[in-house]
């Protein structure tokens, strides 16, 4: 039962998601709200959600240590990020960053040899995953007005 409801829910993304799940007013075996969907998932997979909040709290000190040294302008482009064309500009360069950090992955995963060891030289696979993660958490604070604040 509530596999059926969770997949229910499970489409919608972002906001979306969060609103229909706090939505749930149902009672018994059933969800009653998000706090009640993440102690089900958590008691059924504690191992992988503690490694999941553990990996979170990294990346937010990974994030706080490179947004301290700097600032709000690498991703802005020096702007106020105050247009649609600003906010725009910041998502494509946002995107270039994280398609940089994809092709680096491509060739570690992927790559011949020679090109796998050349890669992991410059940068472990592991910091590109933690790359990829925050620049996809920075591009939803630039989306929603939220960036350099």
């Amino acid at each position: 039962k509530i596999y059926s409801l969770v997949k229910k829910f499970s489409k919608p993304s972002g906001n979306r998601y969060l609103k229909k799940v706090n939505n749930i007013k149902l009672t018994n075996n059933f969800i009653k709200d998000r706090n009640d969907l993440q102690k089900i998932v958590e008691k059924k997979y504690p191992v992988t959600t503690e490694a999941f909040k553990q990996i979170q709290k990294e990346q937010y000190e990974i994030f706080c240590a490179k947004q301290n040294g700097y600032g709000p302008d690498n991703i802005s482009l020096g702007t106020p990020l105050q247009t649609k064309d600003q906010v725009r500009i910041s998502l494509v360069c946002i995107f270039i960053r994280m398609n940089d950090k994809i092709q680096r992955m491509k060739n570690m995963l992927l790559g011949t040899p020679v090109e796998r060891i050349e890669a992991a030289k410059v940068e472990p696979l592991e910091d590109t995953y933690i790359d990829i993660s925050n620049y996809a958490i920075i591009a939803r604070i630039v989306k929603s007005d939220r960036w350099g604040k």
